[in-house]
Formats: structure tokens, sequence, C-alpha cells
């Protein structure tokens, strides 16, 4: 890659050396810089109507999407006015400057913003393209000026006095179309591959559902299992209340406000959800003794089922805990433990209680809209399809192996797309700094 003819120090460390044809800027002799607001609650009325009204949450989940082409809120042309702010033209660069700050977009449309945005509306000097560009790989220096305790802000001054790296105005053409060709191959190269994990996934989760309903054997004799979300099953299987072979209890409210870095180890619900798959042998929380002697405690061989969260698609994920240490369960878990644990297999009723089938009757037997719930005498109804504890046992050690692979596979294309991003992101980095001539990548 070529690189220009002479450079000058930036004077910025993150920055280093630049093109010496390329100028220093404040970002407000570069665009206008509009700051947003929200109607108070008097004027709520203003809701519902046409032009988008952007928030962090709009794009800071989308990392790679450039464009904003709708918001989750929207307010008319009265509500505008009437909080006293001012419509931004489509086309005008949207960035996220309280909790988090960094995140940028592209406006396709006109629109307004909360106070946790702000709006930059370019002039003769900018590029819009060139500006998004530059403003998405500076997220760092971004935060190491801005400030807050409760939650970290960027203010417009400190916005307005941020020093933007400013070629000369065909040259930020060129490098916007060039970067955006180059990362929309990129782009799409990523959506390939995080589309084959989704197949992998799928794949994974029918072959369980395969496995603990019809079992190894593709000719075996089967019969109707007289559950509609489970269907036929093997002759000699039987179809068993989790009442009849589980004992159940709760645990016991663990707030996080409590947790340690050391102490007695504890797992929350939350964590089950953010921490955990199916099978876990030791946790990353920890209480204090003294909280701990008034806390439900499990040991090796527990199921623990979350009873509330999110959306009903979530709600009752299982996790089992194969541990050698006994630790304390916070609330909003439903304990399972094995009335008989010599009649069945741990890791084979790990997979059956995360079974597709299973998953159903959870959601079924559900109830919430903001926040879904399901309780212990729900679970204890739920009837599962069972085999001899031979024949768990080599389902499970069946499912191992299966499911050990497609897992690499899918960390083996998760770290692709790792290498991807990082080259992504280090190729908008060089250009945007001048540290590769776009001019010659161009041709």
């Amino acid at each position: 890659m070529d690189r220009h003819s002479e450079y000058k120090d930036s004077g910025m460390e993150w920055i280093g050396e630049i093109p010496r044809h390329w100028e220093l800027i404040p970002t407000k002799y570069v665009s206008k810089i509009m700051t947003g607001s929200t109607p108070k609650s008097s004027e709520k009325e203003f809701w519902g109507g046409t032009i988008n009204w952007y928030t962090p949450l709009d794009f800071g989940k989308k990392r790679n999407s450039k464009f904003l082409n709708s918001s989750a809120k929207k307010i008319t042309y009265a509500g505008l006015r009437n909080i006293g702010d001012s419509l931004i033209e489509a086309n005008s660069l949207v960035l996220s400057t309280r909790a988090p700050v960094g995140y940028v977009g592209i406006s396709t449309t006109e629109f307004a913003t909360n106070q946790g945005c702000k709006s930059l509306v370019t002039n003769h000097k900018s590029d819009v393209n060139y500006l998004y560009y530059y403003f998405s790989v500076n997220t760092m220096a971004l935060n190491a000026v801005s400030s807050g305790t409760t939650f970290t802000e960027l203010t417009k001054t400190c916005l307005s006095s941020f020093i933007a790296l400013v070629p000369p105005r065909i040259e930020q053409k060129i490098i916007g179309e060039y970067l955006d060709q180059k990362t929309s191959q990129i782009d799409s190269l990523i959506e390939k591959l995080e589309r084959k994990i989704e197949l992998l996934k799928e794949y994974r989760t029918a072959l369980i559902s395969q496995c603990v309903t019809k079992g190894l054997d593709p000719d075996v004799d089967m019969k109707d299992s007289g559950i509609e979300w489970i269907g036929e099953i093997p002759r000699h299987w039987s179809i068993n209340r989790l009442a009849n072979f589980c004992t159940f209890s709760k645990g016991k409210s663990i707030s996080k406000r409590e947790l340690m870095s050391n102490g007695f180890p504890c797992i929350l619900y939350s964590e089950i959800y953010t921490k955990y798959e199916r099978v876990f042998v030791s946790v990353s929380s920890y209480v204090r003794e003294s909280k701990a002697l008034g806390a439900v405690k499990v040991q090796r061989g527990a199921f623990l089922f979350t009873c509330s969260g999110e959306t009903k698609e979530d709600i009752g994920k299982c996790v089992l805990y194969l541990g050698s240490e006994e630790i304390a369960v916070g609330g909003d878990c439903v304990i399972a433990k094995l009335s008989i644990p010599s009649n069945y297999s741990l890791k084979y009723l790990s997979y059956v209680f995360n079974a597709n089938y299973v998953n159903f009757c959870k959601e079924l037997n559900s109830r919430g809209d903001i926040i879904v719930h399901i309780y212990t005498r729900q679970i204890r109804e739920i009837r599962v399809a069972l085999p001899p504890e031979r024949e768990q046992v080599h389902i499970a050690q069946f499912l191992d192996k299966k499911t050990s692979q497609i897992d690499s596979l899918i960390e083996k294309l998760q770290q692709k797309i790792e290498l991807h991003k990082e080259y992504r992101q280090a190729l908008i980095s060089n250009i945007v700094t001048g540290k590769v001539r776009v001019l010659e990548l161009a041709k």
C-alpha cells in the first residue's frame, strides 16, 4: 500500500503522523453541532407522529450499521416546535454522546434527537461519509474527553473542540466512497459467516430435539406419546411428569450489590442467561459468608430453572450444576433435584430440559407481558420423554460428541468474524488518518 509523499506530526498520540496537506480542525468548524431534547410529560400527545426521534438505543446495538432508517419513537412537527428544537436535515451525522458515547450513524430522513445524541450537519469543508468513518474509529478518543459520574457524557463544548482530521474535500469524497465499497465487501463476508453460525445452531437444536424424542435407532418401533408437541416416541420409552422424579425448591434473594470478588460462591438468575450454558462447574460471583448462612444452597446435580425473564422464548432456561463445591442460589430460580438419582442420567436430562418441546411447554405456561414469569407448580407439571437409563447415557454421550463438534465449528467461524472486524477497523483507521493513500488504492 502506498503512503503519501510528505507527512507531519499531528500532535495527537493516537493519530501520529498525518499527510502534510491535511488539516486539523475543531469539529465546530466542519459541521454545525445540534443538541437534542425530550418532550415533557405534558407533551406526550405529540408522540406517534412522522418525524424520526433518535436516541442512542436506536443504533447502539447495530455497531456496523451505517444508516439510521427509522427510530423507536417519533414526534410530530407540532411536538418538535413545542420542545424548542429544530428539525435536522437528512444526510446528517448522529452521534451518541451519553451512555454510551461514540456510536455514530447517518440519518436517511429528516429527524430530531433526544439529549443523549448530538447531530452534525456538515458544511463546505466536510463530507458526511468521511466524517462518519472518522468518528467511527475515534470512540476511545471521544470517551477520553467525556466526563460524568452517574453516566459518561460528551458535552457540546468538548465535541466542538474535538479535533477532526480533514483532507481536501475531494479527497474526503474519494475516501468515503472507497470505504463504502471495501466495508460493504467485508460486511458481506461477515454476514455470510453469521448465517453459517445460525444454520449450525439451528441444526444443533434440531439434532438435540430429534435425539431426545426419537432416540438414536431409526428402525425402532414408535408409539404416540399422547402429547401433541412431542409426537411419536420409541415404544419402550415412557412419558413422565417432572414432579414424579424431581423435588423442587426456590432460590432466595441475593442482590447484585451484595456480590463480591471472593467469599461464598453463588449464582443469580440473570447470570444463567448471560454467563452459563447448559452445564457449568464453577461460578464467578460470591457473597459474604454471613449472607450465605441464610441462603438457599445446592450441590452437584442440581438443575436451575430461571422463572422470570424479558420474553416468553427465554423463560425457564435450565442449567445443570456439576461442580464440586456448594453454591448459593439467588431468587427467581427454581431448583430441581432428582428423587432417585441412580435411575437417570443428569446430562441426558440437561438436554431434555432445554429441548424445543420443553421450551415450548414453558413458553405456553408463562405469564406476563413486560416481565414474563413461570412458577414452580407449572415446571413440576412439564411432561418429558424418558428412555431407560442405559439409553439415556448413550444418547447423552452421542450428543456431547456431536454438539462439541458443532460448537467447535461455530467457534472457528466466530474467530473468522472477529478477524474480519479487526481488519475492517484497521482499514478505516489507516485510511482516515492518512497512513494509506486512497488515491492510489482507488485506481
